[in-house]
């Protein structure tokens, strides 16, 4: 029974992230899915848009509320769609959403699991990317020295 672990940074390109997932999954594995949320426009992001100026604040809010709104409906669909998935199969399923600013939780749920695997689905987005650490986790997981499959916006990455 394997022990595996699912990162999501963004939510984009998920259906071949799946498709290879779910072809390293066995029965009785437990996959623990960590969902990592933003609860605002990365600050690059927004001074870039707020700097434009002639939109108006009102404009820039309102876009800057969609952004967040839609990662968070992309979370809640992909989420729902996993769950859906998995209840047709022989797994464990543990989900979490973790605000972007407390990835050291993430840390140490990494290290109390002895995770077999991590499968980790990075942002493309460099404003996203930096705002959110990756490099963090991603400098972590090579320090535990922990089997991983990277993916760019479900991209995998070559080994």
């Amino acid at each position: 029974m394997g022990k595996y672990l699912l990162i999501l940074f963004s939510f984009a390109g998920l259906e071949s992230l799946n498709n290879f997932l779910f072809k390293k999954l066995e029965s009785g594995d437990k996959l623990f899915v960590r969902a990592i949320i933003l609860d605002a426009v990365p600050k690059l992001h927004e001074h870039l848009t707020s700097d434009v100026g002639f939109l108006g604040d009102k404009v820039a809010n309102d876009l800057e509320e969609s952004v967040v709104e839609g990662q968070h409906d992309n979370a809640e669909e992909y989420l729902k769609e996993l769950k859906e998935k998995v209840a047709n199969m022989d797994l464990e399923l543990s989900i979490k959403k973790i605000d972007h600013h407390h990835l050291d939780n993430l840390k140490k749920g990494i290290l109390e699991k002895e995770l077999d695997a991590v499968f980790i689905n990075f942002s493309n987005n460099k404003y996203i990317s930096d705002q959110i650490k990756e490099q963090e986790i991603r400098d972590f997981l090579e320090k535990i020295k922990i089997k991983q499959y990277s993916f760019h916006d479900g991209k995998k990455d070559k080994a």
